[in-house]
């Protein structure tokens, strides 16, 4: 599921109230910041502060910026912590073990392990009059008795109703007796005494009939909204039931490992569609208007995943090379717009494909667009929803960032056929195995499908990051932890990037080869099943074994799922005797004191190593820091080349160098920065800057890291630097620093505006750059840019909308 982070309200403004929110030192450094800009006149060097040296000699204006910098670094912290609960941030170490020791007494939220479904059979009939807004429903489920139990416990949710119940034993149709009927709504549980209780090995079949008002709250798991057709408004029903809110729709065991196969049938009138999981198998008039569609039978599944949809929608279809139907779903007046999502759909299916070794395992595949409020993608199975601009797609009018949502979120959605469908995660604690493997694949497939796109350059931007960010703060969390509640399930930076970035670091230290062939047995070996983090570590681990590899993926891959935060790197050089030492500790960003956890708070570290001669000359090299500190050899080390860790960002971890190193990576941007790839400058000014957040490098060198920007032409590096300006912009915009530093920005874009023609024309990256660039310029005070901007306004809002 892609969206699910987006949706979460914007943090609370109140960070700044927390006392000890900044780090002892930077609170020096804002002090000094306020102090000059109180009194500009007065000297620096008369405010009496206290910082780490940096061996280099500081200048006023040096020092400006490094207040400057260390403020917005400051901002950059308070916007990662977007998707934060709005709380402050200082959180003693003594309130973390409360709170760690507080899970072990919240209530169990499991259903008992008692019941097995195996089959439902399930129908729905929604009523659109908008004096009603409801839907009846009846459901039978076939269940088999694993434990003696007297109780009947069963998931339904306290605003459904429920107006029918019968159990009978299946081999002798006698009804079973029920007693005592009660909810716990805050498990969600509806349960019934069983006067002779259920017998272990025997089989049974429970019914409900049952009702409900649809609303218009897409967390109802059942729920409506409108749009326009043909000028006039329509009522469009559909599902949005991850995690946990099937249960909401229709009584069910509503966990991810309680598999069974569903007979679905929806009755509609005869004016509108009905969408499921499966193809509809036939159609049954009921009469006074109503249709019932009665679908095939489903493969064993998740209640998640099922959709149940209604409305008046035109669809587009094709059959893929390898049989499967696909089809684009729209309303009426949209459904032109589906042929790029149609022909895409069709190349994200083949690569999956390919890259599993293992065909898609339904037949069908439908790819629905929904009108507000929906999820930005949701995977149910073989009938995926979209936001509707993030499936429909005109070439010739939508822009450059419209095209980019499509590709990322068809990958997204259409690789969790495979993850999160075909396998699914036991319990919500190792959600990460569905979505930080979507987030992957997403990158992934498009670099192989569209590679002109080059949106492999924005995993760093996009992904590794904001992962990296919220990693960073003391109120992160391991990717694997414990879910009492369904509030406690984390949609967050944490699952979906980290997970998505350490599985990155896997392919890295494996090799894609290998990878891909553990990932293939993986999904072979627990198809139609669930499964838990050392199912992939196991079958990752036999597959590395069977290449000649002796690598215990389990143990190296504990470090980064069951501890959280991750390290700092710091590679020393001796440059006399041409040796280095890699040095490793958990990377803070606010100056909390961490907690020991799985590991102590040392990790298995794949450190990639990189050396650049002055002349260009490179020599790679891989070693492995195992809970340790490492000498460095096996790569050449003179004085004047430069050394680079993680390089390319194949680890999730930052790198920090001595002072001289990074004086010789600042030389060589200068000089020629495209001997280095785009990925590595733009990890380098994301290091940097967070570097200099935590204290551990000086402001200046971060700030001079991005002195050649005026010089870079790639898209990477820019949307990482962008990041950065736009929120000191923000910071400084009633202080004394703003015009300067607005003028430092307009001069770095300055060159690259000259070059640009005001068209959109070229290649995608071009076109995302232009994009950019002439935002940015207008935003940072180019007059140019600004009049040219005003006099095409003026020219879209004196035309016709039709010729717009």
């Amino acid at each position: 599921m892609k969206g699910e982070m987006e949706n979460r309200d914007s943090p609370d403004s109140g960070f700044a109230n927390c006392e000890n929110f900044f780090p002892p030192a930077e609170k020096d450094m804002i002090a000094l910041y306020v102090k000059t800009a109180e009194n500009p006149e007065k000297p620096i060097e008369k405010i009496n502060i206290t910082t780490k040296p940096s061996g280099l000699l500081i200048r006023r204006r040096d020092v400006i910026f490094l207040g400057m910098i260390l403020l917005f670094l400051t901002l950059a912290v308070l916007m990662s912590t977007l998707f934060i609960p709005k709380t402050c941030n200082d959180t003693t170490n003594e309130e973390r073990r409360v709170a760690k020791n507080s899970e072990k007494t919240r209530p169990y939220i499991r259903l008992p392990r008692t019941l097995l479904p195996l089959h439902y059979d399930l129908e729905l009939q929604p009523d659109l009059d908008p004096y009603t807004y409801s839907y009846k429903g009846q459901v039978s489920i076939k269940v088999n008795v694993t434990k003696f139990t007297r109780n009947l416990t069963i998931h339904c949710w306290k605003n459904l109703t429920i107006d029918r119940t019968k159990v009978f034993e299946v081999n002798t149709n006698k009804a079973v007796d029920l007693r005592n009927a009660r909810r716990q709504p805050e498990k969600d549980f509806c349960i019934w005494d069983v006067t002779r209780g259920f017998l272990p090995g025997k089989q049974y079949i429970i019914f409900f009939l049952f009702h409900r008002e649809i609303t218009e709250n897409i967390l109802d798991g059942l729920y409506r909204s409108t749009w326009t057709v043909d000028d006039k408004p329509e009522v469009v029903v559909a599902t949005f039931f991850q995690p946990g809110k099937a249960r909401k729709t229709f009584p069910c065991f509503d966990e991810p490992e309680y598999k069974a196969t569903f007979n679905v049938t929806i009755v509609r009138t005869n004016s509108t569609v009905s969408i499921s999981n499966m193809e509809i198998a036939r159609s049954e008039t009921r009469g006074d208007g109503w249709v019932a569609d009665v679908y095939y039978q489903t493969p064993v599944m998740s209640t998640y995943l099922l959709v149940f949809i209604v409305g008046n929608f035109k669809h587009r279809a094709k059959m893929t090379s390898n049989g499967i139907l696909l089809r684009v779903w729209a309303r009426p007046g949209k459904i032109h717009l589906a042929n790029y999502s149609l022909d895409l759909g069709e190349k994200m299916l083949n690569f999956f494909e390919q890259y599993f070794y293992i065909p898609c395992p339904l037949r069908k595949i439908d790819m629905i667009a929904l009108p507000e409020p929906a999820a930005w993608g949701m995977e149910n199975w073989g009938a995926i929803t979209f936001r509707e601009p993030l499936v429909l797609y005109d070439d010739a009018h939508s822009s450059p960032y419209d095209k980019q949502y499509v590709h990322l979120l068809s990958a997204h959605e259409v690789s969790h056929q495979w993850f999160g469908n075909l396998v699914t995660n036991r319990w919500w604690d190792d959600l990460w195995l569905n979505e930080g493997f979507a987030q992957l694949m997403t990158y992934v497939a498009n670099d192989k499908i569209a590679p002109d796109m080059k949106l492999n350059q924005q995993f760093l931007p996009d992904s590794v990051s904001d992962g990296l960010i919220k990693d960073s703060m003391n109120l992160t969390h391991s990717i694997s932890q414990p879910v009492y509640r369904l509030q406690d399930i984390k949609f967050d930076e944490i699952t979906y990037y980290k997970g998505a970035s350490v599985l990155r670091m896997i392919i890295g230290f494996l090799g894609e080869k290998t990878f891909r062939k553990g990932v293939s047995n993986y999904l072979r070996g627990r198809a139609y099943s669930s499964a838990v983090t050392d199912d992939l570590w196991y079958f990752l681990t036999e597959q590395a074994k069977r290449d000649g590899q002796d690598v215990d993926v389990k143990t190296i891959m504990g470090s980064w799922t069951k501890q959280e935060g991750y390290p700092v790197v710091t590679i020393t050089r001796d440059y006399e005797r041409g040796i280095a030492r890699a040095q490793q500790k958990r990377f803070t960003l606010n100056n909390y004191t961490a907690q020991p956890s799985f590991n102590g708070n040392r990790w298995y570290v794949p450190l990639t190593l990189l050396s650049v001669s002055k002349e260009g000359k490179h020599d790679t090299h891989f070693i492995w820091m195992k809970l340790e500190d490492v000498e460095i050899t096996g790569i050449p080390l003179v004085k004047d080349s430069l050394l680079l860790g993680n390089v390319g960002e194949p680890g999730f971890y930052r790198v920090n160098y001595d002072s001289r190193n990074w004086e010789l990576i600042i030389d060589l941007l200068n000089r020629n920065h495209t001997v280095i790839a785009p990925e590595i400058r733009a990890q380098l000014i994301d290091d940097a800057f967070n570097l200099a957040r935590s204290g551990m490098l000086p402001a200046t060198t971060a700030l001079r890291l991005t002195e050649y920007l005026s010089r870079e032409r790639e898209l990477g590096p820019w949307q990482t630097a962008m990041k950065i300006f736009r929120l000191i912009d923000k910071i400084l915009a009633r202080t004394a620093f703003y015009v300067e530093f607005r003028k430092y920005i307009h001069g770095l874009l300055l060159p690259f505006y000259n070059e640009l023609e005001w068209k959109d024309i070229g290649e995608y990256p071009i076109r995302l750059l232009r994009i950019m660039v002439l935002e940015n310029s207008c935003y940072f005070g180019n007059k140019d840019c600004a009049n040219r901007a005003t006099v095409s306004f003026r020219g879209f809002v004196n035309v016709s909308a039709n010729q717009r």
